[in-house]
């Protein structure tokens, strides 16, 4: 997995989708035929890879409550799939029509194109609300 505690590339500032972008690639032999050989352009997040990984294995993936498998279609409600990401201060939420950064401290938008819907950082702010709740509950 990556890590994207530095400023680097090109100093980008730590809210900037492109820091979080990621390809994921998963090879070899715990891969169902199925599986090879799919290019998936679903947009995912670094907590769905436990899910992904355990499908294969044909194992459960119950434990994981915030992972979805990334070779499965993507939720009804969120076509094309979603990633939410969290930086110091704020958190981004990605889908295919783009991203909405937000600024918890200032609690204001940092970045939302116009194609993008004010829905999504509604979505943004219940994700970052539930999960913190979630991990602050264990």
């Amino acid at each position: 997995m990556a890590d994207h505690g530095h400023a680097q590339p090109n100093d980008t500032p730590p809210h900037a989708p492109e820091k979080f972008q990621i390809p994921l690639l998963l090879t070899g032999g715990a891969l169902r035929p199925d599986a090879a050989g799919r290019s998936i352009e679903t947009i995912g997040s670094q907590t769905d890879v436990a899910a992904t990984l355990l499908h294969q294995l044909q194992l459960p993936a119950t434990n994981f409550t915030w992972s979805r498998d990334l070779l499965s279609p993507a939720p009804a409600a969120a076509p094309g799939g979603f990633a939410f990401y969290c930086f110091t201060d704020g958190f981004g939420m990605v889908s295919p029509t783009g991203c909405v950064t937000y600024d918890n401290v200032a609690r204001q938008v940092i970045e939302r194109p116009a194609h993008v819907p004010a829905t999504q950082l509604q979505l943004g702010q219940a994700y970052e609300q539930k999960s913190f709740g979630d991990f602050l509950s264990k």
